[in-house]
């Protein structure tokens, strides 16, 4: 099982886009706050109306002011074929890097609407356990704060959508 050791940011004013983000400019020691520069309140939550961040120009811009402040690329990857995804996620991991996925709420366990509703949300995938088959993360909707979440492989087949890696561009402090 492969875990990274990274906390979640549990601020109301950031939508469930926003927070993975931010969690991993924490871990790496990178400041984010920047990246809200130019809001006069943190983004309004797009996450419910559309279907990819490249729609949604204030996402996309948000995008960008991140990398700048955080000194993060991240790269945005259309949902295509999950065992590729896997792999990717696997590899990602492996080299030290979270992912940062979208999941329908309704295939999300620990998520309110679980099996009821279909919500856009993001998580961040922290591990894997190719044992059981499941994506280790970490979501503002745990149960109790700073505890990792499963995510079995077949739900998330079933309500994946994009995902985004990170690359920091210079030399990381992770805060442990």
């Amino acid at each position: 099982m492969s875990l990274l050791q990274i906390s979640p940011i549990n601020d109301d004013r950031l939508t469930c886009f926003e927070r993975p983000l931010c969690a991993v400019a924490n871990w790496l020691g990178r400041e984010y706050s920047l990246t809200f520069l130019g809001s006069f309140n943190f983004t309004r939550n797009y996450v419910k109306t559309y279907d990819s961040v490249s729609q949604v120009a204030d996402l996309t811009d948000l995008l960008q002011m991140y990398m700048w402040a955080t000194n993060i690329t991240v790269t945005t990857h259309n949902s295509f074929d999950a065992h590729e995804a896997n792999h990717i996620f696997l590899n990602e991991l492996n080299a030290g890097r979270p992912i940062m996925a979208f999941i329908d709420s309704y295939y999300c366990p620990w998520y309110p609407s679980y099996k009821q509703s279909h919500i856009k949300h993001y998580v961040l995938i922290v591990g894997i356990s190719l044992k059981n088959k499941k994506f280790i993360c970490i979501d503002r909707y745990s149960s109790e704060p700073n505890k990792f979440l499963f995510l079995p492989f077949d739900d998330y087949i079933k309500g994946k959508g994009e995902f985004f890696l990170f690359e920091p561009l210079c030399s990381i402090r992770h805060n442990d």
